[in-house]
């Protein structure tokens, strides 16, 4: 769900350094529709994988109930989740935006080009790391607030 939107984030600022490299008047050329168009169809499909992997190996489901309990949970906290992603969109567009400015105070598109790739490699590691965090609080309860130990 996370990365095809992230990716779409990065691939403005790089589009923008590709066409002030070739030094073309890219103020006029429309933005490209097609990450948008992706990432709408990417998004139905990573919904049942967003938990399946860590159900299969952490909680021990099988790996169909695994897709279904993926996709309930997120229906059911889709709030949750939109938050989570506009957050981490925020941040990869915020990153972005400093390279482009390093990248315009040098005066080098090559430097920007260069420094985007190790970023974005970064921070979308950084945002799967994240993702453990969305598995423990739709999935795992404390043992102490089970109804047989109130």
């Amino acid at each position: 769900m996370g990365i095809s939107t992230l990716s779409t984030a990065a691939s403005l600022p790089v589009s923008i350094c590709w066409a002030a490299r070739s030094r073309r008047n890219w103020s006029r050329r429309p933005i490209s529709r097609r990450p948008w168009v992706s990432t709408a169809l990417y998004l139905p499909l990573s919904v049942p994988f967003w938990h399946a992997p860590a159900l299969v190996h952490w909680h021990g489901v099988s790996p169909m109930k695994s897709l279904f309990f993926s996709i309930v949970a997120c229906v059911r906290n889709v709030g949750a989740f939109t938050v989570y992603g506009l957050a981490w969109l925020g941040v990869f567009i915020a990153a972005a935006l400093v390279v482009m400015l390093v990248a315009g105070v040098v005066g080098s598109a090559d430097f920007a080009a260069a420094a985007m790739v190790p970023l974005m490699l970064l921070l979308a590691s950084m945002f799967f790391t994240s993702m453990y965090f969305t598995v423990r609080d739709c999935f795992v309860t404390d043992e102490t607030e089970t109804p047989g130990n109130l």
